[in-house]
């Protein structure tokens, strides 16, 4: 019983959830701005609700109204609505919730099933590769880790920020570059023609040293990382 119970199992997912995400864009057009920062056509699992998704994210694009008539027309004119069940099943995802208070809940839902299904993808394409004796160690763990660490990168989203944070940060770093005499923006590499590129090093950036073996890149990282602890007074780490 367990076998056959094992074959039947289906992908993660919550078909409730989704058609509660699009009820509440039916219901209230405006709380499409609370889900569009984070959740994707592919996050759901139906067909028909990608596409009427999709149709919705259009509609926003074009700064048009979400509801039953316009998201219609749009899918019509996508050639879509005999996919989507036709203008019965609108109707029916507008009855599926009752209020739009909760979109980003049942969004938080539809993705974090996706996510799950992604990693049992991941993980099934990681065992077949396992098992092929030919494969490299070392190469299975990278492409492993790379697939896993970007669909970390996709999952991971940050709300909307207080302009009034943002400003305080910014008035922080005009008042250190103040006391530094408004020399540079950044911390010194003190090599001259580098700094005056960059303005220095910034939190912002990642900066890549790249050259040909033997030129002495790792020489000039060293002297970099010196004249940062040094001269400049800041915590340096060196892997």
């Amino acid at each position: 019983m367990s076998i056959a119970s094992d074959a039947l199992k289906l992908p993660p997912q919550d078909l409730d959830a989704e058609k509660s995400v699009l009820g509440a864009l039916l219901i209230d057009s405006s709380s499409i701005n609370t889900v569009a920062e984070f959740l994707r056509e592919e996050h759901f699992y139906r067909r028909e609700n990608q596409l009427i998704y999709r149709a919705c994210l259009t509609l926003f694009e074009k700064q048009q109204p979400i509801d039953v008539v316009t998201l219609k027309n749009q899918l019509q004119h996508e050639g879509n609505i005999a996919a989507v069940g036709g203008g019965a099943y609108l109707s029916d995802l507008i009855n599926s919730v009752p209020t739009s208070a909760y979109i980003e809940h049942y969004a938080e839902i539809v993705k974090n099933h996706y996510v799950k299904r992604k990693l049992i993808e991941l993980g099934s394409r990681t065992v077949e590769k396992a098992f092929d004796e030919k494969g490299d160690v070392k190469k299975l763990l990278d492409h492993a880790e790379m697939e896993i660490f970007a669909l970390a990168q996709q999952h991971a989203h940050r709300d909307f920020v207080e302009l009034k944070e943002i400003l305080a940060t910014s008035f922080e770093r005009l008042e250190e570059f103040m006391k530094n005499g408004g020399k540079l923006r950044g911390v010194p590499t003190s090599f001259t023609e580098l700094d005056n590129r960059l303005a220095g090093m910034q939190d912002s950036n990642l900066l890549v040293l790249a050259a040909r073996p033997g030129i002495g890149k790792t020489t000039f990282a060293l002297n970099i990382a010196c004249n940062a602890a040094l001269k400049s007074k800041v915590p340096v780490g060196f892997f």
